[in-house]
């Protein structure tokens, strides 16, 4: 979560109040994130101000302070007045954690901006053994650019570590290794005994869905590959470019059913398509999910531009696709009906129905 006055994230504001108070003021860590006033009053939806305090009671957690029993489960004005603390201990050992914590806000902020040299060295001022040992593989990471790094390494392990320690930064961080290592993958041909190696995935994991899609464009079969087909979907549509998402994901329904189902049970499609996915499962004619580019075009007669009869498969679903398109195309056509009813006489009555007032 990023909450930012002047471009300071909500970890280093927490890190900036420890240091300088050694406690944590809920109250007056939203001044200072100017999300309430002086008085009191709320300056940001109350959604908002709520989002802050259970984020900012994480990760205070994670340095060890600690609030009064019940206190996150009181009312929002009650939480804003929470103080955290840690237990009772020497001033020695609150200047040296004060110490450790200002090292490790310099220490973000030197992986943010890649200053690794400088990281390093900062590295050696953290005394605590856990988040040593965190920043030490994410720095060990930043400088090897991927060259010994795996998509599984990084998803398992990094990531999570790096939300653990760089808070805002996180993502910056992350994206700079996605990117080297699709970099390092550019020109390997997708093998599905491993289909997290290919350069698509780490390009899509580095938001960066344009050059995915260069990347599965250059793969000669990569229509008939179903985990291909999803990554082009998602990152045409993280590209604006609805048409060729909606025409992936038609691909993948007509030649690939059961992959198109764990893709829309998993929600990787957009939210429209997700919305009418619910619809035809729970429509009462049981259609098989090859027969769903049919079924959409009742309800986005404009799908027909975007997905052509012509991309229709030489099999039964996509001969009713082919006439379904004929029949939203020329609605008077007897024929067309005819042919459609032939096929699958509930779609055709779902047609006519979508017509009664």
């Amino acid at each position: 979560m990023s909450i930012s006055t002047a471009d300071v994230s909500l970890a280093s504001a927490v890190d900036r109040l420890l240091l300088e108070r050694g406690e944590l003021d809920f109250f007056e860590l939203l001044l200072r994130l100017k999300l309430i006033d002086a008085s009191g009053a709320w300056l940001a939806a109350s959604t908002l101000v709520a989002d802050t305090l259970d984020a900012a009671h994480a990760y205070a957690v994670q340095q060890g302070l600690r609030a009064a029993s019940g206190a996150m489960f009181l009312a929002l004005p009650a939480r804003c007045r929470v103080v955290m603390r840690k237990s009772q201990r020497s001033q020695f050992d609150l200047l040296r954690d004060n110490q450790g914590l200002y090292a490790e806000t310099q220490l973000r902020d030197a992986l943010r901006d890649r200053r690794l040299d400088a990281a390093s060295e900062l590295l050696a001022r953290i005394d605590d053994a856990s988040a040593h040992e965190d920043f030490e593989q994410l720095i060990a990471a930043a400088m090897t650019r991927a060259q010994v790094l795996d998509a599984e390494h990084i998803e398992t392990r990094l990531t999570a570590v790096a939300h653990r320690r760089l808070g805002a930064s996180a993502a910056a961080y992350l994206r700079a290794l996605w990117s080297a290592l699709a970099e390092r993958r550019a020109g390997q041909r997708f093998d599905r005994r491993n289909p997290q190696a290919h350069a698509s995935h780490a390009w899509l994991q580095a938001g960066e869905p344009e050059r995915a899609v260069t990347a599965i464009g250059g793969e000669p079969d990569w229509n008939d590959e179903p985990q291909l087909l999803v990554r082009m979907a998602r990152a045409c549509t993280d590209c604006s470019r609805g048409g060729d998402a909606r025409a992936a994901w038609m691909r993948l329904c007509w030649n690939h059913p059961q992959s198109a189902e764990q893709a829309f049970d998993e929600s990787q499609a957009d939210p429209t398509l997700l919305d009418r996915w619910s619809d035809f499962q729970s429509d009462e004619a049981a259609y098989a999910t090859d027969e769903f580019p049919a079924w959409m075009l009742i309800d986005e007669p404009g799908q027909r531009f975007s997905v052509p009869a012509e991309l229709a498969p030489q099999t039964l679903a996509g001969e009713l696709y082919a006439a379904t398109v004929e029949l939203i195309a020329s609605p008077g056509d007897l024929g067309a009906r005819r042919r459609v009813h032939a096929l699958r006489p509930a779609l055709l009555s779902r047609y006519l129905e979508s017509f009664a007032p």
